[in-house]
């Protein structure tokens, strides 16, 4: 019988979610039990009861046709794995905005807040997420715990923008805090013909960053005390502002303790668990941090180079030798 079998850890994630399943198989393999919920088929396909009276509480998830039920109790953690994704509510273009988005609300408010009322280990807590996702956040943490990190400025003043380019001899990137609903848009060169349209940053501020050539860049997942790290190994014969969309060679990398260590203490910092970090390696400058992800993606970098980030996160997710409960 397996030592988790009292136990059973849940993901919050889109049911077609790859890392979810992932995780969910890495589970099986050391017969533990994860559960994968999708919080947008509450009320749909799965129900709620919560009570909470003057001196007990419990709460109870059980699919509708109950082939399934789960208690607070026995509810090992939670992985908060991209919980927010497409709503039925888009379904329905009949029903009124308003009423439709105030049910979505409600729906969130009641799953959501009965988590985390009941279970305390969180990857990672929804709130302390969201506040560890802010960039200009991430730069100052890093920065003080001494990890090297590049000439930054945050602005919406064109003439700040002008004088830093000066300053860095003309080569910097410029990125955005967040990303956008639909695509992705890259960090890229700040080039001649968008200084030219830096009046439109007086409404819509943006990151620039001196330019850091390299030799190859990091991504490095932290779960815990774990840190499980791939090197990107880019073509040098031409510069890359976002490794993201180009092909790499993905391998295994082994960081210096001392710069997992700072990792470690980082992700800690904002009382989290989980996250993937992005940094650049140079023979000039080191390693230098460029932004933490606390809901990023890890599985390609698994996959290629090898990694078992999901065996860790199905370890801890399952562990009760921590077994919170608020």
């Amino acid at each position: 019988m397996s030592v988790f079998a009292s136990s059973t850890g849940l993901i919050l994630a889109p049911r077609d979610d790859v890392h979810a399943h992932a995780v969910v198989y890495a589970a099986k393999r050391i017969g533990a039990a994860i559960q994968i919920i999708d919080p947008q088929e509450f009320t749909h396909f799965f129900d709620l009861r919560t009570r909470i009276g003057a001196r007990d509480a419990s709460l109870c998830l059980s699919s509708a046709d109950m082939s399934v039920s789960i208690e607070a109790s026995t509810i090992s953690g939670i992985w908060y794995r991209r919980p927010f994704g497409y709503t039925y509510a888009a379904t329905n273009p009949s029903d009124h905005g308003g009423v439709t988005a105030l049910a979505e609300l409600e729906r969130r408010a009641a799953l959501f807040g009965s988590l985390h009322g009941f279970v305390g280990k969180a990857f990672n807590d929804l709130g302390r997420s969201r506040q560890a996702n802010h960039k200009p956040s991430q730069l100052m943490r890093a920065q003080k715990i001494g990890l090297t990190v590049p000439e930054t400025l945050i602005t919406n003043e064109p003439v700040a923008v002008k004088e830093f380019v000066d300053s860095m001899n003309g080569r910097v990137v410029y990125k955005m805090f967040g990303s956008p609903p639909l695509g992705i848009y890259g960090t890229r060169l700040l080039e001649k013909e968008d200084i030219a349209r830096l009046d439109r940053l007086s409404i819509c501020p943006a990151i620039f960053q001196e330019f850091i050539d390299g030799d190859f860049d990091i991504r490095a997942t932290v779960v815990g005390d774990r840190v499980f790290a791939a090197r990107l190994v880019f073509d040098r014969s031409v510069e890359h502002f976002d490794t993201r969309f180009v092909k790499t060679e993905v391998t295994p990398h082994a960081l210096p303790k001392e710069i997992e260590n700072k990792l470690v203490e980082l992700v800690k910092s904002f009382d989290l668990i989980y996250s993937t970090i992005d940094l650049r390696y140079s023979e000039d400058r080191g390693y230098v941090f460029f932004e933490s992800n606390p809901e990023g993606q890890y599985l390609w970098t698994e996959i290629e180079a090898d990694l078992q980030v999901s065996h860790e996160i199905a370890t801890q997710l399952v562990d009760t030798s921590n077994f919170q409960h608020q």
